[in-house]
Protein backbone atom coordinates (compact mmCIF):
# COMPACT_ATOMS: atom_id res chain seq x y z
CA UNK A 1 0.00 0.00 0.00
CA UNK A 2 2.71 2.04 0.33
CA UNK A 3 2.42 6.01 1.85
CA UNK A 4 0.17 6.90 -1.53
CA UNK A 5 -2.54 8.96 0.06
CA UNK A 6 -6.28 7.73 -0.86
CA UNK A 7 -4.62 4.12 -0.96
CA UNK A 8 -7.30 1.56 0.36
CA UNK A 9 -6.55 -2.07 1.65
CA UNK A 10 -8.94 -4.95 3.23
CA UNK A 11 -7.38 -6.44 5.60
CA UNK A 12 -8.56 -10.16 7.40
CA UNK A 13 -9.14 -10.23 11.17
CA UNK A 14 -7.11 -12.92 13.02
CA UNK A 15 -9.85 -13.29 15.28
CA UNK A 16 -12.58 -15.64 14.02
CA UNK A 17 -15.93 -14.29 14.24
CA UNK A 18 -14.73 -10.25 13.00
CA UNK A 19 -15.92 -8.78 10.20
CA UNK A 20 -12.82 -7.45 7.62
CA UNK A 21 -12.02 -3.94 7.62
CA UNK A 22 -10.88 -1.62 4.34
CA UNK A 23 -8.53 1.45 5.84
CA UNK A 24 -7.97 4.94 3.63
CA UNK A 25 -4.54 6.23 3.60
CA UNK A 26 -4.88 9.90 3.92
CA UNK A 27 -1.69 12.09 4.73
CA UNK A 28 -0.53 9.16 6.65
CA UNK A 29 -3.32 8.19 8.67
CA UNK A 30 -5.79 5.20 8.19
CA UNK A 31 -9.22 5.90 8.48
CA UNK A 32 -11.13 2.84 9.13
CA UNK A 33 -14.00 0.79 11.33
CA UNK A 34 -12.62 -0.49 14.75
CA UNK A 35 -12.91 -4.13 14.98
CA UNK A 36 -14.56 -4.70 18.77
CA UNK A 37 -17.23 -1.50 18.52
CA UNK A 38 -17.31 -1.36 14.60
CA UNK A 39 -16.98 2.64 14.73
CA UNK A 40 -14.81 4.72 12.91
CA UNK A 41 -11.38 5.26 14.15
CA UNK A 42 -8.22 6.70 12.78
CA UNK A 43 -4.76 4.59 12.97
CA UNK A 44 -1.98 7.24 12.65
CA UNK A 45 1.41 6.25 11.22
CA UNK A 46 4.27 7.75 11.67
CA UNK A 47 8.33 7.59 12.92
CA UNK A 48 8.57 5.95 16.09
CA UNK A 49 10.68 8.39 18.13
CA UNK A 50 11.86 5.71 20.92
CA UNK A 51 13.57 3.96 17.94
CA UNK A 52 16.09 6.40 16.67
CA UNK A 53 19.06 5.45 15.24
CA UNK A 54 21.57 6.51 17.94
CA UNK A 55 23.50 8.13 15.07
CA UNK A 56 20.90 11.03 14.05
CA UNK A 57 22.31 14.25 14.77
CA UNK A 58 20.81 16.12 18.62
CA UNK A 59 17.57 17.65 17.33
CA UNK A 60 13.98 17.23 16.27
CA UNK A 61 14.84 15.63 12.81
CA UNK A 62 15.27 11.91 13.31
CA UNK A 63 15.59 8.72 11.27
CA UNK A 64 14.05 5.35 13.08
CA UNK A 65 15.29 1.47 13.14
CA UNK A 66 12.74 1.24 10.30
CA UNK A 67 14.25 2.33 7.49
CA UNK A 68 15.11 0.16 4.82
CA UNK A 69 17.83 1.83 3.11
CA UNK A 70 16.13 2.46 -0.48
CA UNK A 71 17.95 6.08 -0.46
CA UNK A 72 15.19 8.26 -1.68
CA UNK A 73 15.67 10.32 0.98
CA UNK A 74 19.63 10.58 0.27
CA UNK A 75 18.27 11.96 -3.33
CA UNK A 76 16.51 14.53 -1.43
CA UNK A 77 18.07 15.71 1.45
CA UNK A 78 22.02 14.78 0.63
CA UNK A 79 23.60 17.56 2.87
CA UNK A 80 22.09 16.16 5.73
CA UNK A 81 21.59 12.39 5.57
CA UNK A 82 24.05 10.17 5.31
CA UNK A 83 24.60 6.19 6.06
CA UNK A 84 25.15 5.11 9.48
CA UNK A 85 28.50 3.32 10.10
CA UNK A 86 27.50 0.08 8.99
CA UNK A 87 25.69 1.05 5.95
CA UNK A 88 22.48 -0.53 7.47
CA UNK A 89 20.14 2.68 7.35
CA UNK A 90 20.35 6.07 7.00
CA UNK A 91 20.25 8.87 9.51
CA UNK A 92 20.34 12.78 9.72
CA UNK A 93 24.17 13.45 10.54
CA UNK A 94 23.07 17.18 10.36
CA UNK A 95 19.68 18.86 11.56
CA UNK A 96 18.28 21.34 9.46
CA UNK A 97 18.68 24.84 10.48
CA UNK A 98 17.71 27.02 6.71
CA UNK A 99 14.49 27.79 5.40
CA UNK A 100 16.17 25.21 2.25
CA UNK A 101 17.16 22.43 4.28
CA UNK A 102 13.98 22.40 6.52
CA UNK A 103 12.30 22.35 2.90
CA UNK A 104 14.88 19.21 1.74
CA UNK A 105 13.88 17.29 5.42
CA UNK A 106 10.18 17.42 5.04
CA UNK A 107 10.44 16.38 1.44
CA UNK A 108 13.07 13.14 2.12
CA UNK A 109 9.99 12.06 4.99
CA UNK A 110 7.68 12.30 2.25
CA UNK A 111 9.55 10.44 0.09
CA UNK A 112 10.31 7.76 2.83
CA UNK A 113 8.52 4.58 1.97
CA UNK A 114 8.63 3.12 5.22
CA UNK A 115 7.84 6.06 7.35
CA UNK A 116 11.15 5.98 9.38
CA UNK A 117 11.33 9.86 8.96
CA UNK A 118 10.21 11.63 12.35
CA UNK A 119 10.34 15.28 13.53
CA UNK A 120 9.63 15.97 16.93
CA UNK A 121 9.96 19.58 16.47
Amino acid sequence: MGSTPGASKTFQPRQSGLSSITVTLFAFAFIGRDFAYHQPCVYLIMADKLSKHSENAPGPWYVDTSCALCRLCLEEAPNLLNYNRDETAVHFFKQPETPGEIAAAKRAMDVCPTLAIGNDG
